[in-house]
């Protein structure tokens, strides 16, 4: 698809970044702006709204913002990754994942597909900032259940299946 979201997060700076990436040429959408401002994650957050082309610019911008968290924080970082793509394909696209632990999080089959309605302008935007938020606000208790699944099992989470 030549349209969606990337989004970074990072829970300990309290921030997140969405990245649209829209057809070439298109506009960010103030609907998508007020989208996110609106949305309850922004009195948590600090949010920001950037573009990309291509799917390998947002992926680029993505690139160069991981080092920069990664020496930020005051202890590991992990990634979590909820994609239809593998871990081997986001390194690809990203090879900075690299250098953290990234976990594929069970993705919504349905995620970036579009209505109709929605693929006529910009519509489709505000949708994709508003369920990208959703799904930021799900990964916390996926998280809580992996960790305790991990400590129940003793095993390191990243050994767990996703599933």
């Amino acid at each position: 698809s030549t349209r969606g979201v990337l989004a970074l997060f990072t829970d300990f700076q309290q921030s997140g970044v969405l990245i649209i990436v829209r057809p070439r040429g298109s506009q960010l959408a103030d609907d998508a702006k007020s989208a996110a401002q609106a949305h309850a994650l922004g009195a948590l957050l600090s949010l920001s709204l950037d573009t990309a082309d291509t799917w390998a610019d947002a992926f680029d911008k993505l690139s160069r913002a991981v080092p920069s968290i990664i020496a930020a924080a005051k202890g590991p970082v992990v990634a979590l990754a909820q994609t239809p793509h593998a871990v081997q394909q986001l390194h690809e696209k990203a090879p900075v994942l690299l250098q953290l632990p990234v976990l594929s999080v069970p993705h919504h089959k349905t995620d970036g597909q579009w209505r109709e309605s929605q693929l006529l302008g910009a519509a489709w935007q505000r949708a994709a900032v508003e369920l990208a938020l959703q799904r930021f606000e799900e990964l916390g208790p996926w998280w809580r259940s992996q960790l305790q699944l991990a400590r129940y099992a003793n095993l390191p989470i990243g050994l767990l299946s996703s599933a």
